[in-house]
């Protein structure tokens, strides 16, 4: 009898509706990326809707990411928290790849968000900063920092009126909390994204959660500015400008935005870790209790505007006096 060896395409082709993952049925392909595919699935029995990422069979070779995978469902297990997508089961399909079951969301990225209705106002972003927030501090108190915090990691259903963020990917999250348990990356790796990485990762040192919050006050800035700071041609460029460029002060590009919560957002992203924030909630409260003044425009300070008095009645030939009470308030004649 002759023995045919498997096609390698067919071990990494796409799974067709019906297929069984983890004790639920493939219903259809909704996403795939450079490490794999993700599709919706239901229980047979249950009824319940899930989403199967399964790993393209070259990474499920890799053990180095085989496990991060795993580790993820374990990390996102260990915070347990409602604002971070719950991963329930995990496992190897026949052919060698890797797959986990998440919870299903329906709505689209703050990426996706971002990209169709630009900027958003403070008080937009307010309430979907608070749970991004809440969501990374509890992960932080597990020990964990997640290392690609990003606009397309967050995802946004709609509940209502409201928006209701779910931070995503923890396949490269980090624990910080036991020096004694051997990492899943070596120092001088620089992991992540680089247009959302802390200057500690884009050289390669080792990171803590203080990174995250680097990366938080970028997201903060891109929602509130709706184009991220610094505009590079390259990955190169952009890991530059994260180490050496200091980013814009949000009030100066957004003229609306309080001076207060751009000074909020600079500490943020101090290229130093140790004078960045506790927290983000605490960078949420500050941008919060922010004096509302918005930045004043340079062109209309009182002597830019008396100037302009002045040429436009010298235009009309009528001659203006001006003396000590110039900048009095109307109210209040001399």
């Amino acid at each position: 009898m002759t023995h045919r060896t498997p096609d390698p395409r067919s071990l990494d082709a796409p799974l067709a509706p019906g297929a069984e993952v983890g004790g639920y049925h493939i219903e259809a392909l909704i996403g795939e990326g450079t490490c794999g595919r993700v599709y919706r699935a239901r229980h047979p029995v249950l009824g319940r809707l899930a989403a199967v990422k399964v790993l393209h069979r070259r990474w499920s070779i890799d053990a180095a990411m085989v496990a991060r995978f795993v580790a993820e469902a374990r990390t996102v297990n260990r915070i347990r928290h409602p604002a971070i997508v719950d991963v329930f089961g995990f496992g190897q399909l026949d052919g060698g790849r890797q797959y986990c079951v998440m919870e299903m969301l329906t709505g689209r990225t703050l990426e996706e968000h971002l990209t169709v209705e630009g900027a958003l106002s403070l008080d937009a972003a307010l309430p979907i900063l608070t749970t991004i927030a809440d969501a990374l501090d509890a992960a932080h108190t597990a020990g964990v920092a997640h290392r690609d915090l990003k606009p397309a990691n967050v995802f946004l259903e709609t509940d209502g009126e409201t928006l209701r963020p779910t931070l995503l990917d923890f396949g490269m999250s980090k624990l910080v909390d036991d020096g004694a348990r051997p990492s899943l990356t070596r120092t001088g790796d620089a992991i992540g994204t680089p247009a959302y990485m802390a200057p500690e990762q884009c050289i390669g040192r080792a990171v803590d959660t203080r990174a995250d919050l680097y990366a938080f006050g970028l997201v903060a800035w891109r929602m509130l500015a709706g184009r991220h700071p610094f505009q590079t041609e390259s990955t190169f460029e952009m890991m530059a400008a994260q180490i050496g460029e200091a980013v814009p002060h949000l009030s100066a590009v957004v003229r609306t935005i309080p001076r207060g919560v751009g000074d909020v957002l600079a500490e943020a992203l101090s290229k130093a870790p140790e004078q960045r924030p506790s927290s983000a909630g605490t960078i949420v409260e500050r941008i919060r209790t922010a004096p509302p003044t918005p930045a004043r425009r340079p062109w209309a300070s009182p002597a830019v505007l008396a100037a302009a008095a002045v040429l436009v009645a010298t235009a009309w030939g009528v001659t203006v006096l001006l003396g000590p009470a110039a900048d009095a308030p109307a109210d209040h004649p001399t």
